[in-house]
């Protein structure tokens, strides 16, 4: 699956979107769930505060025993 990550100005998290789905929504909505915890604690780096800027990240899930 991938999700677009949008992050404003303020360097705040803007916007999330699944761009490409798992086929799963329970496991769509749990890496979104997972960006939007992460986002805070993320420093944006300098060259990029104060400006909006969006980032696509692939999230692949592996299952375990």
């Amino acid at each position: 699956m991938a999700l677009r990550v949008v992050v404003g100005p303020s360097g705040q998290l803007a916007s999330l979107s699944v761009t490409k789905t798992s086929g799963h929504a329970v496991l769509d909505q749990q890496a979104q769930e997972m960006f939007r915890s992460a986002a805070a604690d993320v420093p944006v780096p300098p060259v990029l505060r104060g400006k909006q800027f969006a980032v696509d990240v692939a999230v692949d899930y592996y299952f375990t025993d």
